[in-house]
């Protein structure tokens, strides 16, 4: 420890101002927005990034504006219907597409939807449903389905790992329904 008689008296002296100020902060106090955009202005991928949500949310305002199609409309029966259809010709201008459960939907030529056809009268016994589409009778029958659904719930009884396809009759009977 050192002795303060030992230190000379001119040591004691103040400082000039130059000198005081050498350690100052020149940068001017920034709040924590002007912070937060100076260090965003520097970094390039972030401006880009900021200019895509932009324009996102832009569009999600001002589209619906200028689009023909409004939520109104929209009729949520059709929902799950896949982008690509496998459809049946009725008559020259009339065609059906026939829904995993074994109800129709009427189209028209040009692929537009019109509606559901009217179901005349659903065969519970038979496995057998009859429409009416345009004044044409459509029948759909799912009995082959039915019978390819209790062979394939006997194979799986049995334990088998892996169903020969050579056997499996149901198969030739799943891929005529669900067929492309």
């Amino acid at each position: 420890m050192l002795d303060t008689k030992t230190i000379p008296s001119a040591m004691w002296a103040s400082l000039p101002k130059e000198k005081k100020d050498a350690e100052k902060i020149e940068r001017p106090n920034l709040t924590f927005m002007q912070d937060g955009w100076r260090k965003l202005k520097a970094n390039t991928i972030a401006m880009v990034s900021l200019v895509c949500i932009a324009v996102i949310a832009i569009g999600a305002i001002f589209i619906p504006f200028f689009w023909h199609y409004n939520y109104y409309e929209q009729d949520l029966n059709y929902a799950n219907l896949p982008a690509h259809m496998k459809t049946f010709a009725v008559d020259d201008n009339d065609y059906v597409y026939v829904t995993p459960q074994y109800t129709l939907v009427a189209m028209d030529g040009h692929g537009n939807l019109k509606n559901d056809a009217e179901l005349v009268r659903k065969d519970m016994i038979h496995k057998k449903n009859y429409y009416k589409v345009n004044g044409h009778s459509v029948v759909i029958g799912y009995g082959s389905y039915m019978e390819a659904v209790k062979e394939y719930k006997k194979l799986q009884k049995t334990g088998d790992k892996y169903v020969p396809v050579s056997g499996a009759s149901y198969l030739a009977v799943l891929l005529w329904g669900f067929g492309s």
